[in-house]
């Protein structure tokens, strides 16, 4: 994440030859444990290897498909994002390195007020819905955000589904990414805001504890509505 281009690359370089020093005992590592889970498939008579996957997560091959049609349909915005940050970074294709590199430069600190604003605007040029689920989270408090001694730095967002609210628990010292870690915890609670008008309060009960199942259903949400914007 460091903004001189030249440092992520060389600390990629390294990060890359670190794990070639490795690549055949790492190799070998991954073949036993596939051959393992192979083998135990075919001692159970099972010939698909996601039969496993799909029963733990409780869903049929028709529920993974759809979730990855509705992937796939969402993939131009991702392709615009990333060609629009390599156009900022002035670079003609991102590199790996790229992905997470900072753009433009940072000067003083944002105020939690300021961040509030501007998050809520930027995420009415996505989706009005969203941004009105971010509005009503700033003005209920659901947000705890103070930068007090002794609390770790990061982001965490926990639904509430008997009082269908969300609350995010975070450290917000001022700066562009803690901004950043705020948006993606109030799009978690979007995802529960969601859940509240879909399922009913024992099923949202059963996804507070299983978050896995949770994603689940969402996509199959979104992928009823005809792929429209949130």
């Amino acid at each position: 994440s460091d903004s001189d281009r030249n440092v992520r690359e060389t600390v990629f370089a390294n990060w890359e030859q670190a794990w070639t020093d490795v690549e055949d005992f790492c190799a070998d590592t991954l073949n036993h444990l596939a051959g393992f889970r192979l083998k135990l498939y075919e001692k159970r008579g099972w010939d698909d290897i996601l039969k496993e996957p799909l029963a733990i997560n409780r869903m049929s091959r028709q529920t993974l498909d759809t979730m990855w049609d509705v992937i796939n349909g969402a993939k131009p915005a991702l392709v615009q994002y990333l060609e629009r940050k390599a156009e900022l970074l002035g670079v003609d294709k991102l590199s790996w390195s790229d992905v997470d590199a900072p753009v433009g430069k940072s000067s003083g600190k944002i105020t939690y007020d300021e961040a509030a604003i501007n998050i809520v605007e930027q995420f009415a040029k996505f989706s009005p819905k969203l941004s009105s689920f971010a509005e009503m989270a700033f003005e209920k408090r659901w947000i705890e955000a103070e930068d007090r001694p002794g609390k770790r730095p990061g982001g965490f967002c926990t639904s509430l589904p008997l009082s269908k609210a969300t609350r995010i628990f975070m450290t917000f010292s001022g700066t562009p990414s803690n901004v950043s870690t705020l948006a993606h915890e109030l799009g978690h609670g979007y995802h529960q805001h969601i859940m509240v008008n879909c399922v009913n309060g024992l099923i949202l009960l059963f996804i507070s504890f299983n978050p896995g199942f949770f994603y689940i259903i969402l996509k199959l949400s979104f992928s009823s509505s005809t792929r429209t914007k949130l």
